[in-house]
């Protein structure tokens, strides 16, 4: 197998970042994302009510944090 080389893996990433930065399409696969978003916003409202701040660790284009910061 090839090796692929870093202006390969480069490219490969920015099209995925796109795809998983677009909120209309980041989540088709998943079939509960939607209640999955809907949890995880009112979790989030009810533990820190008066958070200004938050920290968005994960692997994707950060489609969650936008929608809890709405």
């Amino acid at each position: 197998m090839k090796k692929s080389t870093i202006e390969e893996i480069k490219e490969r990433f920015d099209i995925e970042v796109e795809r998983f930065s677009n909120i209309e399409t980041e989540q088709l696969p998943t079939i509960n994302a939607k209640i999955s978003l809907e949890i995880i916003t009112e979790a989030s409202k009810k533990i820190t009510p008066y958070a200004e701040n938050l920290l968005d660790i994960g692997c994707g284009g950060g489609i969650f944090s936008q929608i809890l910061c709405k």
